[in-house]
């Protein structure tokens, strides 16, 4: 009896690519990695573009590794912390929530004039039920839609400076203030703010020699917005200054100006009570705090 010849078992055929690279991203989300090392350069933007597939295939355990993986490389990469916000918005519940606003916000500091991000973030508060904060987030994506359409609007430059100051990018808000100025000389509300943002710096700033110039900007541009209205805040920021300088007799006469154009604002006597203070008169002080402190009880909150 002869043995019989076997036929051999068909080879299995090779799957596509894309079900070879599904199927290695299931074996280990670095050992693909290994892989791809061997023909392309490791990049923050190799994880992110990683990252968005596997959002889209619903693994978002190996997404949050991938979009990790970017910032490790790239502190600053917005993409990465958006990714990691989608990640977190697409887990659900409260706790994931707040961590994907947090990714947000690192995601606007970096740039923030991408208004999707402003809209994601807008939704979540929504769904927190923090309607104050979701409306904020619409002013923001509004503001960039519309210097989109109109970069000479003195208003939206003015607000764009707001939040670029907010995110504490100082020097690129005073560009913004500078802009809306541009637009029209006559906002006072620009001037005054670019008058804050550099006392801010000033304020900051710890080598003496760099603070004098930041404050004497600052004083410029108060004077300029005190030129064109005499307003109680422009007031305020006035006596700041005159803080900064030592010149505490000068805010006091400020401040007394300001209280009598408005006796109803507690921060009127919030800033009193500091200036009092420099001034080592105690007992008045104590009384400023207290008309502060009456003021701010019948001040509703929000």
């Amino acid at each position: 009896m002869t043995d019989q010849v076997e036929t051999p078992a068909p080879e299995k055929e090779a799957p596509p690519a894309e079900e070879l690279e599904l199927e290695i991203g299931r074996k280990g989300f670095f050992s693909k990695f290994n892989i791809l090392r061997m023909f392309r350069k490791e990049s923050p933007k190799m994880y992110v573009n990683e990252g968005q597939k596997l959002i889209e295939n619903h693994n978002l355990a190996l997404a949050t590794i991938a979009f990790q993986k970017a910032l490790s490389l790239d502190q600053e990469n917005k993409e990465a912390y958006k990714g990691l916000g989608n990640v977190f918005m697409r887990k659900g519940g409260r706790s994931n929530s707040n961590l994907a606003l947090e990714n947000f916000q690192a995601a606007s500091r970096i740039d923030p004039f991408d208004e999707h991000v402003y809209a994601l973030s807008a939704r979540l508060y929504e769904k927190l039920q923090m309607m104050k904060e979701a409306t904020l987030e619409r002013k923001k994506m509004m503001i960039v839609k519309t210097l989109q359409t109109e970069p000479n609007n003195s208003i939206a430059n003015n607000n764009m400076g707001i939040l670029l100051l907010q995110q504490n990018n100082a020097q690129s808000a005073i560009t913004y203030f500078q802009k809306s100025i541009a637009a029209k000389a006559s906002y006072d509300v620009a001037h005054r703010n670019m008058s804050a943002t550099y006392l801010r710096m000033a304020t900051a700033e710890q080598d003496e020699e760099k603070k004098k110039p930041l404050l004497s900007q600052a004083k410029a541009s108060i004077g300029k917005a005190l030129e064109i209205n005499r307003s109680t805040s422009s007031l305020l920021i006035d006596g700041k200054i005159l803080i900064c300088e030592e010149l505490f007799d000068d805010a006091l006469t400020i401040v007394e100006e300001v209280e009598k154009m408005d006796p109803t604002n507690k921060d009127v006597f919030s800033f009193k009570r500091t200036v009092l203070e420099k001034l080592r008169r105690t007992k008045d002080a104590q009384e400023a705090y207290d008309s502060y402190q009456a003021l701010a009880d019948q001040t509703p909150d929000g």
